[in-house]
C-alpha cells in the first residue's frame, strides 16, 4: 500500500474549512501537471501506477509522464501527445493508449510505441483531421475500441477492432459530436454527446439542441436519451459517463448530477446542487464533483464529495485560487474522479499557489471528516 503521507513525492494539503487532507504530487518534471479528463481513470488498480499530463507554456501540445509511486521515480514521455482528452492506460498502468492524427498508439513504459490501429486513407482523403478520439472508449467484451473524431468541416463515429487494427466508420455528422463511450455492460451500446462548437472559418458559435444519444455498433439504431431537454448555453445536460454497472450519470447545470437507467429510462435525482464534472464510485453511494471551472475568474472554485446515503457533503477544497494560466488551452478543469477501487480521489487542483497540480484525496479522509460533522 501507497503511503502518501511519507512520500517524498506529495506534500499534505488540509482544507482549511473542511479539515480533509489531500496530497498534491509537488514533484516537478513540467510547469503544468495534471490529471485525465475523468472518463478515464489515471491511476492503475493496485494503486502503483499514477499518470499525469503535462503542459509546458505557452506550447499547447500536451504530452504524458508516469509516476511509479513505488520506485519513487518519474518518467516523462515526449512521444505520447494528448490529443483532446484521449489517454487510456491499460489496468495495470504499463501501458497507455494515445492518439497522434489519424492513428491509435501504444506506448509502454519504457517508451517503446507501436502503431496498432488507423482510419482508412479511403476515409480520410488527405482531409485535415483535429481529433480522432475522446476518450478511446472500449467495449465491454474488448473487441472494439470507439473513435469519434473530426475531420474536415464535418465528424464521425468508428469501430477499431482490437485484434487486426481494422477501422470501420459507422456513422457521420454534420453537428459537433463527441465524448462517445461504450457501455460497460452492454457490448452493443456506445452513447454519444452532441456538443457546440465555433466555425473554424467564420467564428460563429452553436449550441447542441440534444445532448445525449445512444446508438449500437451497426448503426441502424440512433436516438436521444432525453428528448424533454434542450440545451442552453451552460445551462441543461452535459458531462455525462457510465457507472460501472451500467448506469448513464450526468449533469444538469442547474440541477446537479444525475443517473438514467438507458434500457428503462428511468431517471433519478441523486444530488441535487449545482455542479459542473461528476463521477462516481462503483455502487453510486459515493459522488465527487468540481463546481465551477467556467466562472473561476468570478469566484473560487470547488471540489466537493458526497455521500449519497446520508444526503451530506462536504468540500474537499473549499476555494482553490485561480490558476497562473487560463483554463482554456490547457482544460485545467479538476475534473475528480474515483480511481484505485474507490479508495483514492484524484483531481486536478492549484490549492498551492495558483500552481497546476495534480492532488489525490484519500476517500477515507472524506468520510471521517463528513462523520464528525464538519460539512459545508
Amino acid at each position: 500500500m501507497i503511503n502518501l503521507q511519507e512520500h517524498p513525492f506529495f506534500t499534505p494539503f488540509t482544507d482549511p474549512l473542511s479539515g480533509i487532507k489531500s496530497y498534491v504530487l509537488t514533484k516537478r518534471i513540467a510547469p503544468i501537471q495534471q490529471t485525465f479528463y475523468f472518463t478515464n481513470p489515471n491511476v492503475s488498480q493496485d494503486g502503483r501506477y499514477l499518470w499525469i499530463v503535462t503542459g509546458f507554456p505557452p506550447n499547447l501540445t500536451r504530452t504524458l509522464a508516469a509516476v511509479d509511486l513505488e520506485k519513487c521515480e518519474i518518467h516523462h514521455f515526449p512521444q505520447a501527445p494528448v490529443e483532446s482528452e484521449v489517454p487510456r492506460i491499460s489496468s495495470d498502468g504499463t501501458d497507455v493508449l494515445f492518439t497522434v492524427k489519424d492513428s491509435v498508439y501504444k506506448m509502454n513504459l519504457f517508451g517503446e510505441v507501436k502503431k496498432i490501429m488507423q482510419l482508412p486513407q479511403s476515409f480520410v482523403r488527405n482531409r485535415l483531421i483535429t481529433r480522432l478520439s475522446t476518450h478511446l472508449s472500449i467495449t465491454c467484451d474488448q473487441k472494439y475500441m470507439i473513435l469519434d473524431g473530426a475531420i474536415g468541416n464535418h465528424w464521425f463515429l468508428a469501430l477499431g477492432e482490437l485484434d487486426t487494427g481494422n477501422v470501420e466508420v459507422i456513422k457521420e455528422f454534420r453537428m459537433h459530436h463527441n465524448h462517445a463511450q461504450a457501455s460497460p455492460t452492454d457490448p452493443d451500446i456506445i452513447e454519444i454527446a452532441q456538443d457546440h462548437f465555433k466555425d473554424p472559418n467564420t467564428g460563429e458559435h452553436f449550441h447542441y439542441d440534444q445532448r445525449m444519444w445512444i446508438l449500437n455498433k451497426k448503426a441502424t439504431r440512433f436516438e436521444p436519451l432525453r428528448a424533454d431537454n434542450l440545451g442552453r448555453p451552460y445551462l441543461g445536460i452535459c458531462h455525462e459517463f457510465f457507472s460501472q454497472d451500467g448506469w448513464l450519470c450526468y449533469v444538469d447545470y442547474e440541477y446537479g448530477a444525475r443517473e438514467l437507467n438507458i434500457n428503462t429510462r428511468e431517471d433519478n435525482p441523486v444530488w441535487e446542487v449545482p455542479l459542473c464534472h461528476v463521477h462516481c464510485n462503483k455502487d453510486r453511494t459515493e459522488w465527487v464533483a468540481d463546481e465551477s471551472p467556467y466562472f473561476w475568474t468570478e469566484r473560487p472554485c470547488q471540489v466537493r464529495y458526497f455521500d449519497r446515503n446520508t444526503k451530506t457533503e462536504i468540500n474537499i477544497f473549499s476555494a482553490m485560487l485561480l490558476p497562473k494560466l487560463p483554463r482554456e488551452g490547457y482544460h485545467v478543469d479538476p475534473h475528480p474522479q474515483f480511481v484505485f477501487n474507490d479508495q483514492w480521489i484524484v483531481s486536478t487542483t492549484t490549492v498551492l499557489d495558483g500552481n497546476i497540480d495534480v492532488a489525490i484525496t484519500p476517500v477515507e479522509n472524506c468520510k471521517k471528516q463528513l462523520h464528525k460533522g464538519r460539512r459545508l
